[in-house]
């Protein structure tokens, strides 16, 4: 009985049990291979820095903020000086003509406090106006300020809502020009119409959106002469040697190691960083990195080129 017993292990259990550890030992490094490799990597910063707003919608170079891309190993990443060149005047992200609703980046508040007290604006507003609509439904137990914006955005993009809110809120004596001739126009484009609603929460709830938190935190930063802490996201090990310039010079754009970063409003790593690729891209066998280039750039093979 025992032989038998002994047997059918040997030949049926033994190879089971040898397969679903090799099955589930492939699938687990199949399916880590993005944890292994860091892909998707995404810290959040001490600033949320938009690369989709800065090098997408506004098409800024790179080597603004990267000033050592193309003169030295590192590309560096920009300090609060560089950023306050362009944000110690640009601060009224809720007025570009483009964003016509409340955004990620917009931190909703009361001019004088918290969202506590812009909710409670936004219902002493409603109370005032005898404003009936439906569109607040749920409003005064809402504390995500996400879910508030979605109610805010909800009036802004639908044009029945619209209508109702300009029906009761166009009669207040607003101040700014460009609400009063947005009032007056009789026929205003959708886009028109939204910016004019978004305009008129600002002024009737008293919302500080005008200036994103992102921009507050920045000067805050700038004001106590504290150095903005950016988190790594690309580290080589130490006996790698990479030089950026020598890249960059040699025509080798950005998006080919880093991926399409203008499309990202918050970095995190896209591409991997690995031996086999760069020795690909060395011998020429990468045509995404050379598209573009009037000739094939490939690099040396040597081992002692990176392994310094």
């Amino acid at each position: 009985m025992l032989n038998i017993d002994l047997d059918y292990t040997i030949k049926v259990r033994l190879p089971i049990i040898i397969f679903t550890v090799l099955i589930t030992y492939g699938c687990a490094f199949w399916l880590g291979t993005p944890t292994r490799k860091g892909y998707g990597y995404e810290p959040k910063q001490p600033i949320a820095f938009s690369h989709k707003l800065h090098a997408g919608d506004m098409k800024m170079d790179c080597r603004y903020c990267h000033v050592g891309v193309d003169k030295s190993r590192h590309a560096t990443v920009p300090s609060v000086d560089t950023c306050m060149n362009c944000h110690a005047t640009v601060k009224a992200v809720g007025r570009n003509p483009t964003k016509d609703h409340f955004n990620y980046n917009v931190h909703l508040s009361h001019k004088e406090g918290t969202l506590g007290q812009a909710v409670q604006s936004i219902l002493d507003t409603k109370k005032k106006f005898k404003d009936e609509n439906d569109y607040f439904k749920n409003l005064h137990s809402l504390e995500d300020p996400s879910k508030i914006k979605d109610i805010l955005n909800d009036i802004i993009n639908v044009k029945n809502n619209r209508e109702k809110f300009v029906s009761t809120y166009g009669s207040f004596e607003f101040q700014e020009k460009e609400l009063t001739d947005l009032i007056a126009k009789n026929d205003r484009t959708d886009e028109e119409d939204k910016k004019l609603v978004r305009f008129m929460m600002d002024e009737l709830y008293k919302i500080d959106s005008y200036n994103s938190s992102e921009i507050k935190k920045l000067t805050t930063y700038f004001k106590s002469g504290e150095a903005l802490k950016w988190k790594r996201i690309y580290r080589l090990p130490k006996y790698v040697y990479f030089n950026h310039s020598v890249h960059i010079n040699k025509g080798i754009d950005c998006t080919n190691c880093h991926g399409n970063v203008a499309n990202l409003d918050s970095m995190k790593k896209m591409k991997p960083i690995t031996m086999g690729r760069c020795l690909d891209c060395h011998r020429g066998d990468y045509k995404e990195f050379h598209e573009g280039l009037e000739e094939k750039v490939v690099g040396p093979e040597s081992c002692g080129v990176c392994h310094r």
